[in-house]
């Protein structure tokens, strides 16, 4: 196959894209129905193990993001989530305007950090209604296996 025919090949596909994401977001899906099908369009043509969907929110100066498609992970990312602008993926992107890839081990090193930005905002508080598990939309004792598989412990 010719250089031009492949060009014009991955051009179409990326039109059909365009226009798969699109007839997705005027659907009126609701919001995890409409990650699922964005996220969808995306694997016929970019494979991935997960994808997010980072919203600007200028009054806080933070992202919230959306969960597309992480099916090991579920509870890595809750629906709605606030997250910070510097030093995540998400703010890479947007800062560069250039997409981001990430490996797993990129992956395991942002949950890591959101995890720590997390107790570090509540002082090292795990539980209660303003511990870090609340802040992240977990589960007291999810949060401490998660600190316990990615080797976060408090400091002295």
């Amino acid at each position: 196959m010719s250089d031009h025919v492949r060009q014009l090949t991955r051009e179409r596909d990326r039109l059909r894209l365009l226009l798969d994401v699109n007839n997705a977001v005027v659907s009126h899906l609701d919001l995890r129905d409409l990650l699922r099908a964005v996220s969808a369009c995306l694997g016929k043509l970019v494979p991935h193990e997960l994808s997010t969907l980072a919203l600007y929110d200028p009054k806080t100066n933070q992202f919230r993001v959306g969960a597309l498609n992480f099916p090991e992970h579920s509870d890595f990312l809750q629906q709605s989530q606030l997250v910070p602008i510097e030093g995540t993926p998400a703010g890479l992107a947007f800062t560069t305007r250039k997409p981001t890839l990430r490996t797993r081990l990129d992956l395991e090193d942002a949950e890591r950090e959101h995890i720590l930005r997390a107790l570090r905002d509540t002082k090292w508080v795990i539980g209660g209604s303003h511990g870090a598990a609340a802040k992240l939309g977990l589960r007291r004792s999810t949060l401490q296996s998660k600190m316990r598989r990615l080797g976060i412990v408090r400091p002295i």
